[in-house]
């Protein structure tokens, strides 16, 4: 997945291109797990991509694969590499093991896992990560006023807090064009969604190639939100002209 970004001082910019990197990341990884089972396109219907937050700060996402034959495995997404991990035995939860020695495990049980090295087959307490699931809650509408003149401008005048994102839906007819301008300093990042909710590869200004809806969403990054805490403000002005 990427992101359409608009930089606005040097440290908006960083956590953007991080969160932009991220999301590509997650995206190649869901893709290679796939591969790994037959028929990619029978690997994507049972394949599920979930985020942790861990106990040092750090994120780590986990794509768990099912393949028709009944084996599993995860692909684990640690300091920007990928490293799969077939099911293990374990007396509870699931396990996943990429490597019996020198490796990591992954012991997973509801919405708690275990992120451990390991050694001789076994899995190591010392420096093990303890993460919890974390579940974004669902966008909200974004608040907006409407005015009309030289095209039609939605400008929006929202705060965000932490995983909080909120939508906004612009009708646009073909041809038309489509801006976006920051009216303040702000690190939020504003992607264009699909039909599915996947972000787009669009960057602003953009043309519409046919008649419908422009889906945006806009949010804070996620190492951003979880260092800053507090509620964030942010004013943009999207025009159709």
């Amino acid at each position: 997945m990427c992101c359409t970004a608009f930089p606005h001082h040097a440290e908006a910019t960083s956590y953007r291109n991080a969160s932009r990197r991220f999301s590509m990341i997650k995206q190649i990884a869901a893709a290679t797990a796939a591969m790994l089972v037959a028929g990619a396109a029978c690997a994507q219907d049972m394949t599920s991509l979930q985020d942790y937050s861990c106990n040092d700060g750090s994120d780590l996402s986990v794509a768990y694969i099912n393949a028709e034959g009944g084996s599993a495995l995860a692909v684990l997404l640690i300091e920007g590499r990928m490293h799969i991990a077939p099911i293990a035995v374990s007396a509870s939860g699931a396990r996943y093991v990429s490597a019996a020695d020198g490796g990591y495990s992954w012991h997973v049980k509801r919405d708690l896992g275990i992120l451990s090295r390991t050694r001789d087959g076994t899995d190591l307490a010392a420096g093990a990560l303890y993460c919890e699931e974390r579940t974004a809650p669902a966008p909200r509408d974004c608040n907006h006023g409407v005015t009309r003149g030289d095209g039609v401008t939605y400008m929006i005048e929202d705060t965000t807090k932490g995983n909080e994102r909120c939508d906004l839906r612009v009708p646009v007819q073909a041809g038309q064009e489509v801006s976006a301008i920051w009216m303040q300093d702000s690190a939020h990042m504003i992607h264009i969604l699909d039909a599915k909710d996947q972000a787009l590869f669009e960057t602003f200004p953009l043309t519409a190639e046919e008649d419908g809806e422009l889906h945006l969403r806009i949010g804070l990054p996620q190492s951003y939100a979880r260092r800053t805490g507090a509620a964030q403000p942010f004013a943009l002005a999207i025009t159709v002209k």
